[in-house]
């Protein structure tokens, strides 16, 4: 009896199934982790307004420089807290790059990641 076996060509081995493959950007994770980055930033940068509108008053109180102060801090720890939560899940989404050293992998996270931070920052503005 004879088995037929439908083997795929050498040719069809030797090229990549996606088109993703030929590049070192995985720009689904990429979207994913500007995505998570400028929700994080909504949310938090809600909740920050939230907290500084019912902590003011429109009768006499302390002064305005010390919202002015608690804004800045505030929106500072919101975009790094933000871009450093889209970062990771980019960084977690990636896919490994296979033969690729220790060094070149830690660049190529690390690009990823400014590329995930100016993403968020043209799409959340």
């Amino acid at each position: 009896m004879t088995d037929i076996v439908n083997a795929p060509s050498p040719t069809a081995l030797a090229q990549p199934r996606e088109s993703y493959a030929l590049s070192s950007v995985d720009w689904p994770a990429i979207f994913a982790g500007a995505m998570v980055a400028v929700a994080v930033s909504l949310i938090a940068a809600t909740f920050g307004s939230a907290i500084g509108l019912s902590a003011t008053s429109p009768y006499k109180g302390p002064q305005p420089i010390f919202f002015y102060v608690a804004l800045g801090l505030w929106m500072i720890f919101v975009a790094v807290s933000s871009f450093a939560a889209g970062g990771y899940v980019t960084g977690r989404l990636r896919r490994i790059s296979e033969g690729a050293s220790e060094h070149e992998r830690d660049v190529r996270d690390s690009i990823h990641g400014l590329v995930v931070w100016a993403l968020a920052a043209v799409v959340g503005r």
